[in-house]
């Protein structure tokens, strides 16, 4: 009984010791199972101990990278773009004696979100002021070499900016062969699209409560707009999301003395274009056509309108007419008529 009693005490020693070196930093461990442990003597800690070896093999495995960060560019580093400058190989037999190694990138349990992906990795990319276009590589290119150290790199460096910022190239960087690459732009994938949905269920949390803040409607607007451009939604989500947008904008435009009417009914015209909702778009021509009847813009959304319809006739009489009633016409306009124009073919 006394040996028990020994044994049980020395358990909850080393449980307080463990606990004692994860506050303090020394030790990197989850404290879940710290929990397990101490409720769970024994197998608790023989438990502890394998998870941290797993995690250790599962290290080795991660790509080391070197680290050079001077003291005032660590802004620099914090907010590099998608576009990498490189250094030359002299530059960096001539980098300091006092840069410093970073820990391996870990890889995140399923539970993880992308800040604690983020928080384990250290930024490992040389950020030089040589501005020489031969040293600018496109993110697209640089994903597509077979350098494993440098793709890496770039991915961690875009989850250290703004992946919103980056969503194409993140959707890029899944289709790579690196698992790891995949692994790292997969979560980021996931943390916006589920950052988007908090957000946007907080705004109809508190547009619920306060029915009649306006600013509330436009803010929950804006944020629509962001999430549908972002290029995350996809299918029946996409045009969920883009009716509802088509909507807002419509009861927005109900209003008086609302700011920005031409900006909100071109927004709603994209919406319905995409929808390929061909009465709706119709409404938004005609609404435009009685309000500002000189603008050439107008003309673009016509134009797609007969096209949805399938109608080559009423696509030659557009045309037509663009070419006597418009004295300058968009480029963007020229060129989908170029290529409509039966006499251009």
């Amino acid at each position: 009984m006394i040996l028990l009693m020994i044994l049980f005490a020395l358990h909850y020693i080393i449980c307080i010791v463990l606990f004692v070196l994860m506050k303090t930093g020394r030790l990197r461990h989850n404290y879940v199972n710290l929990f397990i442990a101490i409720f769970i003597p024994l197998f608790g800690l023989i438990f502890m101990l394998a998870k941290k070896t797993s995690d250790i093999r599962s290290d080795r495995t991660a790509i080391d990278i070197d680290l050079e960060v001077k003291p005032d560019d660590e802004a620099k580093v914090l907010n590099a773009s998608s576009a990498l400058k490189f250094e030359d190989n002299e530059d960096d037999e001539e980098a300091p004696a006092g840069s410093e190694a970073t820990e391996a990138a870990t890889r995140s349990s399923g539970g993880d979100t992308m800040m604690d992906v983020i928080s384990d990795i250290k930024k490992s990319i040389i950020i030089s002021d040589d501005s020489a276009a031969g040293n600018v590589v496109p993110l697209s290119e640089a994903l597509a070499i077979n350098d494993t150290k440098t793709k890496r790199a770039l991915i961690i460096d875009l989850l250290y900016s703004n992946p919103t910022d980056f969503v194409q190239q993140l959707f890029y960087a899944k289709s790579n062969g690196d698992t790891e690459v995949v692994h790292y732009a997969a979560t980021a994938l996931t943390e916006i699209q589920k950052d988007f949905d908090l957000k946007l269920n907080d705004l109809l949390n508190k547009k619920a409560l306060y029915p009649d803040d306006h600013k509330l409607d436009l803010d929950y607007m804006n944020l629509l707009e962001k999430y549908i451009a972002s290029g995350l939604l996809s299918g029946e989500r996409l045009k969920s999301n883009l009716r509802k947008f088509s909507d807002l904008i419509a009861g927005e435009l109900m209003k008086d003395n609302v700011k920005g009417r031409w900006s909100l009914i071109n927004k709603k015209a994209n919406a319905d274009l995409q929808l390929q909702d061909l009465k709706a778009l119709y409404e938004d021509i005609d609404y435009m056509t009685k309000r500002w009847p000189e603008r050439e813009g107008i003309y673009i959304y016509l134009l797609h309108w007969a096209i949805l319809k399938k109608n080559r006739t009423l696509i030659n009489d557009i045309i037509s007419q663009i070419k006597k009633k418009v004295e300058y016409i968009p480029e963007e306009l020229r060129d989908l008529m170029d290529f409509w124009d039966e006499k251009a073919c």
